[in-house]
């Protein structure tokens, strides 16, 4: 069962910095729960298969060479952590930061929210 900080990583890694579908959806299959509650600016989303709607479009809306990486390591206390993120192109400007605060149960997330600087 990974801990909450391997979650913050897999989460940009294995979810929000992959491109190809079949294997975003197993990690989302893997790492999230089927009533994860994703909460954003744009608004919150309910249940898994919302979840990787929200994440295929985000990405569909992103050029390929856009990345999110770390501002600093993630941390936790018990089964809560924060991750700050920013994202940009690999080498380039960075476009955005923002912080995930997450919620887990089970090893999995049960709730993530992101909120933009």
């Amino acid at each position: 069962m990974p801990t909450i900080t391997e979650l913050l990583n897999l989460v940009i890694t294995d979810i929000f910095n992959e491109r190809d579908t079949a294997k975003r959806s197993a990690a989302i299959a893997e790492l999230v729960t089927e009533d994860i509650v994703f909460v954003d600016p744009d608004g919150e989303t309910r249940g898994r298969a919302d979840f990787e709607q929200k994440v295929t479009a985000l990405l569909q809306g992103q050029p390929e060479s856009f990345r999110f990486g770390d501002v600093e390591a993630p941390r936790a206390v018990g089964d809560l952590g924060v991750h700050r993120w920013n994202l940009g192109p690999a080498g380039g400007d960075v476009v955005a930061t923002g912080l995930d605060v997450v919620l887990a149960e089970g090893g999995r997330i049960k709730r993530l929210w992101t909120l933009l600087d």
